[in-house]
């Protein structure tokens, strides 16, 4: 038998000991800063938005109104809403109540599609299609589009969190592709000056809504909708030999804007770590509770989180050049407080923040395919050369070059582009 003043049971208590202190150290959290609670509290929904009850409610019935519409929608959610505040509970993802069978009929069909899809153009300028019937049939919700698009006060109404529904963005990108229809429509009845009117109108209304819009998809929904029109507005002038006396403004300040959507991003990365969400989907929920609160802790990844999404809001205030120069000098900026006490935390703060560096960097992105179209339009009826056009991210030489099946010109940047945001289509 050991007795208590053996070395060996001596050295073997005190490693006991030495761990279990250390343990029951690597479970304790740190408070959260009074930066991020005061960054939390910036995330507090707005009391009223016309804009927004009319998007929940844009596809009303004909002779229903898209505004009574989305307010008796909304209270159904507002009361959802509390509720789940209320419980506590890991609900399913709340979704609208949209009874399809009193909705109005959506636009359908392979000419509605996204510029991304190699085969949309071709199936855009196809005349095998009745373009004259489709436009007509939709011409409720075309008018409704105008509307809510020339809406000044955009504010998200529900509370940023795991439970919060999204609006009916969909109607928003459908339209707008009616929109993009009705100008090849003008163009192949040789009207290509109304062409250029109907997209150019079109991209000033969605710059007007993203530049109101608070949350990462929306930011994302109108820059992928303005490029799309800049792509078709290119392969009209193009085969038309229109030239335009035009220039598209670059976008501003307030359109590049992430001060008010970051802070609900943050309140909802806040919720998701309040209902232990990352736990469950990294299967750290099977885990004891003080294992699981010695890799993970709720404040900590918090607090970084709020420095990287400061940064965020940052970056997207930078100049082109210095938006690359950031990109391309730094793998990461975010300052974790302890990756040994919070393994996980810095693991999900590491993944978060290339993905919010993306975000910005597609507006960027689309600045450059700004750039591109007004090369072209300078250039007139001259032949395009790449090698003339600077690229807005490396000013000491790099030009656009063609795609390599030439029916796109681009540019170069310091981030991955999968939504071809600074490739200008010049051909279908």
């Amino acid at each position: 038998m050991l007795k208590l003043n053996n070395p060996i049971v001596k050295t073997l208590l005190g490693l006991a000991i030495v761990i279990a202190i250390s343990v029951g150290l690597l479970q304790v959290d740190d408070d959260l800063e009074v930066e991020a609670e005061q960054y939390l509290s910036l995330a507090e929904p707005e009391k009223s938005s016309d804009a927004y009850l009319y998007l929940l409610g844009i596809m009303a019935d004909k002779g229903d109104s898209p505004l009574v519409y989305g307010k008796e929608i909304f209270k159904e959610v507002r009361k959802a809403e509390e509720d789940y505040f209320k419980s506590g509970d890991v609900p399913n993802p709340y979704s609208y109540p949209y009874p399809e069978d009193t909705n109005i009929e959506k636009p359908v069909g392979n000419n509605i599609c996204s510029s991304w899809n190699s085969d949309c153009f071709e199936q855009r300028f196809s005349k095998t299609y009745d373009l004259d019937a489709l436009l007509k049939k939709h011409k409720t919700l075309m008018g409704r589009y105008i509307k809510l698009m020339s809406m000044n006060d955009y504010h998200t109404l529900t509370k940023s969190s795991y439970f919060e529904p999204f609006p009916n963005y969909l109607y928003v990108v459908q339209i707008s592709q009616l929109y993009i229809l009705k100008a090849i429509n003008k163009a192949n009845n040789n009207d290509v000056n109304a062409a250029f009117n109907v997209l150019i109108d079109n991209i000033a209304l969605l710059r007007n809504q993203l530049k109101q819009v608070d949350t990462l998809l929306g930011k994302l929904i109108y820059l992928l909708q303005i490029s799309d029109n800049l792509d078709v507005l290119s392969i009209i002038m193009n085969e038309a030999t229109y030239v335009p006396n035009y220039t598209f403004e670059l976008l501003s300040l307030e359109e590049r804007d992430f001060s008010v959507l970051m802070p609900r991003e943050f309140a909802l990365q806040y919720d998701f770590m309040r209902l232990g969400m990352y736990a469950n989907e990294s299967g750290l929920v099977n885990w004891p509770d003080w294992m699981q609160k010695t890799v993970l802790k709720r404040n900590m990844t918090m607090n970084a989180l709020y420095r990287n999404q400061k940064r965020t809001v940052e970056l997207a205030r930078l100049t082109q050049i210095d938006f690359s120069k950031a990109m391309n000098h730094s793998s990461s900026s975010y300052i974790e407080t302890s990756y040994v006490r919070n393994v996980m935390g810095s693991m999900l703060n590491k993944i978060s923040e290339p993905q919010y560096n993306q975000s910005v960097g597609q507006l960027f992105d689309l600045n450059a395919k700004i750039i591109l179209m007004n090369a072209i339009i300078s250039n007139g009826a001259n032949e395009i050369k790449p090698q003339n056009i600077q690229n807005p991210y490396y000013p000491n030489g790099e030009t656009a070059y063609f795609s390599e099946d030439k029916k796109s010109l681009c540019l170069n940047g310091p981030l991955k582009d999968s939504r071809m945001l600074r490739c200008l289509r010049i051909k279908r």
